[in-house]
């Protein structure tokens, strides 16, 4: 697990398919069950104090996992006291994620694990096929940016596909 802060009330948990084999992201109980779990974790490892409201948006992908996008709301109408939480959680089932690098050749050898490959601003974005090598996709994973919601469309209707 990966947390990284964006600003003050935002933060980004990304979550490696290895660790979700008991979610369920159809049954909305499981779904719940596993937030409070994610939430306990957060604040006990994390120091991230987690009370109020928030909006969650939960990026499923089948090669990586989940990257959920967690935005608390600052509602000072209506206030909950410390250790209360309320959500609303969507989950959007239909992504792929691009994978963002510098280096051109550092995935020439991987051709076969690759379905497309994107130039724009100096980058290159690549979007994986179905099946893909275990080894490169770890080594992707420790030296790429993962893309993901509205960026990956944007990226692949404005760039150059190589």
């Amino acid at each position: 697990m990966k947390v990284e802060y964006i600003g003050e009330h935002n933060f980004c948990v990304y979550l490696n398919k290895y660790n979700l084999s008991d979610l369920e992201l159809k049954d909305k109980q499981c779904v719940e069950e596993y937030f409070r779990k994610l939430f306990i974790n957060l604040k006990n490892n994390h120091s991230v104090d987690i009370y109020g409201y928030y909006n969650i948006m939960v990026y499923a992908d089948n090669k990586y996992g989940l990257i959920i996008d967690v935005f608390k709301l600052n509602n000072d109408y209506f206030k909950l006291s410390n250790n209360k939480i309320e959500m609303k959680i969507m989950i959007d089932n239909e992504n792929d994620f691009l994978y963002e690098i510098d280096d051109y050749f550092f995935i020439e050898p991987y051709k076969d694990d690759i379905k497309s490959i994107y130039y724009k601003d100096k980058k290159y974005y690549v979007e994986l096929n179905d099946t893909v090598d275990d080894a490169f996709y770890l080594y992707l994973i420790e030296h790429s940016n993962i893309v993901f919601n509205d960026k990956v469309y944007d990226i692949i209707f404005s760039s150059s596909k190589l």
